[in-house]
């Protein structure tokens, strides 16, 4: 029986075959449709779902004064928001590197590299997400200007796998050098991480920079909370740690 339906079947298609081959394409981009469809779908809802403290994950989004939300705000919001909002146990600020003086390049060999995904950030970041180390350790002073944390996957691509802990590298950013401390290797984040650094520094480095590129830049911004709480309480602080209490801390996409 089983033999006689081959046998039909083959007839059919060899009598058959611009039906037959209309029939398979058909069915294979029905098919390829529904995989991609499948794959986007779990790409989609799965994002940052990788980190072990996910459900306590949040992003804080300000509004400015034209009804444009940004994920951003004060150097001094991370006390601000410590201190009128008990539930926030732990902040870390991360600058990217689209917000740095110039571009950041690195001496790999004889070779000068531009970064890509260089980030400036507090040291609550490595606990926040899990930050795994193969070499070295977040305790090893991000909060030093001179200390940077590299990705396995970096020192592969710029530094052929032979880096030392404590080796000193050499980081160009527009006129000015900075020569930096291996603090530590870490361990590459999950594909799906919506934050997926290859070097971190700590924000002090940020700092240097700036004052570095623009040294009359940092004496004129406020340098305390209370500053800052005196510069927005006119444009509505009060309203704008509201909206961050009730609204404005959406959950990681």
């Amino acid at each position: 029986m089983i033999r006689n339906a081959l046998v039909t079947s083959y007839r059919t298609i060899v009598n058959n075959k611009t039906y037959t081959i209309i029939n398979i394409a058909g069915l294979v981009l029905g098919l390829t449709a529904a995989f991609v469809l499948i794959v986007f779908a779990i790409n989609e809802t799965s994002y940052n779902s990788c980190f072990p403290k996910n459900k306590q994950l949040y992003r804080a989004i300000f509004t400015d004064s034209k009804g444009v939300m940004l994920p951003s705000g004060s150097r001094f919001v991370k006390s601000l928001l410590i201190n009128h909002i008990p539930e926030c146990k732990s902040i870390a600020r991360v600058v990217y590197d689209q917000f740095m003086p110039a571009k950041i390049k690195v001496t790999g060999g004889s070779k000068i590299y531009e970064c890509s995904n260089f980030i400036c950030a507090d040291p609550e970041i490595f606990d926040m997400l899990d930050i795994r180390f193969s070499w070295g350790g977040s305790k090893l002073g991000i909060e030093k200007p001179n200390r940077l944390f590299i990705s396995e996957i970096a020192m592969k691509k710029y530094f052929n796998g032979e880096l030392k802990l404590f080796q000193t590298i050499r980081l160009v950013v527009g006129k000015f050098q900075y020569d930096m401390t291996l603090a530590g290797i870490y361990n590459e984040l999950p594909w799906n991480s919506t934050l997926n650094p290859d070097f971190i520094a700590g924000l002090p480095f940020y700092e240097k920079m700036l004052n570095d590129a623009m040294p009359g830049l940092l004496p004129h911004l406020p340098r305390t909370e209370l500053g800052v709480q005196e510069l927005f309480d006119k444009r509505g602080l009060g309203t704008l740690l509201a909206n961050v209490a009730a609204a404005a801390l959406e959950r990681l996409p």
